[in-house]
């Protein structure tokens, strides 16, 4: 019994601090009477899992009740046996993720060599052991569900507690923030907004999938609760494979590829390879013994190539003549700045275009393909294809070490590349799909052991280790310094050389100017990394009708954002017509009415400061770790009473900076004629 304290003693205290150990292990619970109604006291109940044949023994107490805990998620069979009655069992017993299935026996007289098997049990959506508001879907159901995405997120979607938010997931009405995601026992939420990560497993790797909102064990925490266990394998060999393909004549055209198209230039766009789109998915399963009773292996792959359209919004661009400063028959009149009169004819002379101007519309600027407007500004449209490939694979392996140690070890990975299209250009530059993307990528790891310790009949030990790995990608192919020097501009004192993108160029008065020239700013080098470090340990102890579980985890966030380390853009230039009357008229000669420069202190804070003609700012982010720790203790008791008592306590320290520097501005110039 000491011993039996003292385990207990070290799961509440022994973490420093410790945080709820967020379990997704189950319980089966319930009562042996006889004919009559009365206790069977002392009876033996064999609880046996179905697939993999590992049985887990326990005995009633003197009222006839037995609880088994710290079972995997599965499907189970019941045994009962005891001198003077005939064998009791009951078969297809589902367990789901940190749920409490009840089974009540009633023997019936008779001899040890007579059984009776209760079997297809319809499954009761009523929970009476737990008052849980829950819902989840199991193997079956996410196999199928009609849904097009093979994310196990887009299913949370058909929870009715959970929306598709703008940003992401709502759990309940409310933001994600504070959800309990949690994958084979890891909690995989992430750091930065606490939104349900990317790291999940294959959809053919999930066995269940359970949201809990309401009314749920203390040891979980947070607003909602999303539980994701894995498939296990089992005595019997088994695998799944599959196959898709979306053809292109599958795939209705846009509404903007079929503007202005007559039949004839209709029937041809299908065959056009730049209409062409098409999506294949495929991936295989298998899971079995690696030895017979002992060890167990499930293994997941999948992966997806995917052409779609993207682009097809319109920009305003000047067309030749307009590049080479004939502005005849538009609707704009430039004036000579040294004059103060319009040119003659209303045509800048050739020697009189900034060279620096014609480089800049020669790299960014297509020429027209869809008419001209009344201005006299042309519109250029394309339509690109580009396709998106994505890996992922899931191992899982069980071992029986011994009759009363259970270990088992999961590593999941994903590669997509892109996971997203996104032109060069931000805002309306985005039009301009002469430019490249942006090199987008995604990678996500996960890694969880755990080991289960029976002790006694009454005691058993849980405990876990994870690491998730979540890695998203976004960098401009561009470089500043390199742009810069090509097109012929200073590159702002500021910049550093190795920052991505390109420099920017406004047209800021009036309704004739063509697109602004400008980059995706602060997201030209953003790569953001979070992970997630957790070790648990729970215990749970039966003493006669109560149950007592204690929990510690403790948990190290850490998350880094390029966002906050970022500028807004790399040089700016500004053309307003002051010069001439119209701003793209001052574009050409190279005359901005002011060019500016955002600095970026590069430290232990990472601060970006912002510099304008006026006001410097700087603020500053890095890096920021965050390690929790608190402690739950949950107490239930037979027959349907519950209490529960928890003293969550967590520290966060994710690290901050802000700091103010004098006034700067530095003006990088096209150089005048």
């Amino acid at each position: 019994m000491r011993r039996v304290f003292l385990i207990l003693l070290w799961s509440v205290l022994g973490v420093a601090g410790a945080v709820r150990a967020q379990s997704f292990l189950g319980t089966i619970r319930g009562t042996v009477v006889d004919p009559q109604g009365g206790a069977v006291k002392d009876a033996a109940v064999l609880i046996v899992d179905e697939s993999t044949g590992v049985p887990r023994a326990v005995g009633t107490d003197a009222e006839g009740r037995f609880e088994a805990t710290n079972l995997r998620p599965g499907t189970y069979r019941v045994e009962v046996t005891t001198p003077n009655f005939k064998k009791a069992e009951q078969t297809g017993v589902v367990l789901r993720a940190a749920g409490t299935a009840r089974v009540d026996v009633k023997l019936e007289l008779g001899g040890r060599t007579e059984s009776v098997v209760v079997s297809g049990d319809a499954l009761n959506n009523i929970t009476l052991d737990s008052g849980a508001i829950a819902r989840g879907l199991d193997e079956q159901q996410l196999h199928d569900l009609p849904r097009n995405s093979r994310d196990i997120q887009s299913f949370l979607l058909l929870n009715p507690n959970v929306l598709g938010g703008f940003d992401d997931i709502q759990f309940l009405g409310g933001r994600s923030y504070g959800v309990s995601y949690i994958q084979d026992g890891q909690a995989s939420t992430n750091a930065i907004f606490g939104t349900v990560g990317n790291s999940a497993p294959g959809l053919d790797a999930i066995s269940e999938v359970q949201v809990l909102s309401n009314s749920y064990s203390a040891e979980y925490g947070g607003l909602a609760g999303v539980l994701v266990t894995t498939k296990r394998g089992g005595s019997n060999y088994r695998g799944t494979a599959f196959y898709d393909f979306n053809s292109n004549g599958l795939n209705a055209l846009t509404y903007n590829q079929k503007l202005g198209l007559d039949a004839e230039q209709l029937a041809g766009l299908r065959s056009d390879p730049n209409s062409d789109t098409h999506e294949h998915r495929w991936g295989a399963s298998i899971g079995g013994p690696l030895k017979s009773g002992k060890t167990f292996f499930y293994a997941n792959y999948e992966g997806s190539n995917d052409k779609a359209i993207f682009g097809g919004r319109r920009a305003t661009v000047p067309t030749t003549a307009m590049r080479n400063g004939d502005f005849r028959g538009t609707a704009i009149t430039v004036k000579d700045p040294r004059t103060g009169q319009p040119f003659p004819g209303n045509v800048i002379p050739a020697d009189r275009i900034s060279p620096q101007a014609r480089k800049i519309m020669d790299f960014f600027y297509p020429l027209p393909n869809r008419g001209t407007i009344s201005n006299g500004y042309g519109f250029f449209q394309q339509f690109v294809p580009k396709t998106r490939n994505r890996n992922r694979a899931d191992l899982r392996l069980d071992h029986e070490a011994t009759k009363n140690d259970s270990i088992f070890l999961r590593g999941s990975y994903q590669h997509f590349d892109p996971n997203a299209i996104t032109f060069e250009g931000g805002s309306t530059t985005a039009a301009l799909t002469n430019l490249p993307i942006l090199n987008r990528k995604l990678d996500t790891a996960a890694g969880i052991g755990g080991w289960t310790k029976i002790f006694s009949s009454t005691v058993v030990n849980e405990f876990r280790v994870g690491y998730n790995y979540d890695k998203t990608s976004r960098q401009s192919t561009f470089r500043n310094a390199d742009v810069a020097a090509q097109l012929g501009l200073e590159l702002p004192p500021s910049m550093p050389a190795a920052r991505r993108g390109f420099p920017s160029f406004q047209f800021t008065s009036g309704a004739n100017r063509p697109t602004n020239i400008v980059d995706v700013g602060r997201a030209v080098d953003r790569t953001i990394i979070q992970n997630a470090l957790s070790f648990a340990d729970n215990i749970s102890w039966i003493m006669g009708g109560h149950s007592l579980k204690a929990g510690a985890l403790f948990n190290r966030n850490m998350a880094r954002d390029g966002f906050g380390t970022g500028v807004n853009y790399g040089g700016r230039y500004q053309f307003n017509g002051a010069q001439t009357g119209n701003a793209f008229g001052d574009f050409l000669l190279g005359l901005p009415r002011q060019s500016l420069d955002q600095v970026a202190n590069r430290g232990r804070s990472m601060a970006i400061r912002t510099t304008s003609p006026r006001t410097s700012r700087t603020t500053g982010r890095r890096a920021a770790t965050s390690p929790s720790t608190s402690a739950c203790v949950t107490r239930s008791w037979a027959p349907g009473t519950r209490r529960t008592s928890c003293s969550p306590t967590s520290w966060s320290f994710p690290t901050a900076a802000t700091t103010w520097s004098p006034t700067r501005r530095s003006r990088p110039r096209c150089r005048p004629p």
